[in-house]
């Protein structure tokens, strides 16, 4: 007869926590305080601040939004944006130059995306062949017209009509059409409730 319910629940998270504290990342937490004691203080406060640098982006971006609403000076503002998100980038999950993620990862992808269309490119010419390929990002109006209420969303949609400008100039060379569709107001369940 099986293991009565209270005890194969409680087998299962047992597991669940060997497992989970056989992660490198755990292994080193326990470790590192006995190596060395300020790296370990370093590492946890560098850990701490990852997690808390989404909210303060958020409330970098709110105390900008408020100071151009109420026609205040945008330094400051701006500042704290531009240090909070350069915070983002250095302390993103896996932000350190050897670990994939983050703006290193993102980087080095990019750079072997690069290198594999000059490759298919060239392979393709020394066939005869000539393949066209299509990008098509996804934006709204609210990127190209702006949306009262809703800057992250319009900036956000702003950014993507821009990376697909800068994509089709880029990769044009690839023989890559990279095009956007920016589409309007949409009546769904969600958009009828406003």
């Amino acid at each position: 007869m099986g293991l009565p319910v209270a005890g194969a629940a409680w087998l299962t998270s047992a597991m669940a926590a060997t497992s989970w504290l056989a992660r490198p990342e755990i292994q080193l937490a326990r470790v590192l305080p006995r190596a060395d004691r300020a790296l370990a203080f370093a590492w946890w406060t560098a850990l701490l601040l990852r997690g808390l640098m989404p909210a303060a982006f958020a409330l970098a971006m709110g105390a900008l939004v408020g100071a151009v609403q109420e026609g205040r000076g945008l330094g400051a503002p701006l500042a704290l944006v531009g240090t909070v998100f350069v915070g983002l980038q250095v302390l993103a999950p896996g932000g350190h130059p050897g670990t994939p993620g983050g703006v290193h990862g993102q980087l080095s992808q990019w750079l072997a995306m690069e290198r594999k269309a000059r490759a298919a490119v060239e392979d393709e010419r020394k066939q005869g062949k000539r393949i066209v390929r299509k990008v098509v990002n996804i934006s709204s109006t609210s990127g190209v017209n702006g949306n009262a209420g809703q800057v992250n969303y319009s900036a956000g949609k702003a950014a993507m009509v821009g990376v697909t400008k800068t994509l089709a100039k880029e990769w044009g060379r690839y023989r890559v059409n990279v095009n956007a569709v920016a589409f309007g107001f949409i009546l769904t369940r969600l958009t009828e409730a406003t």
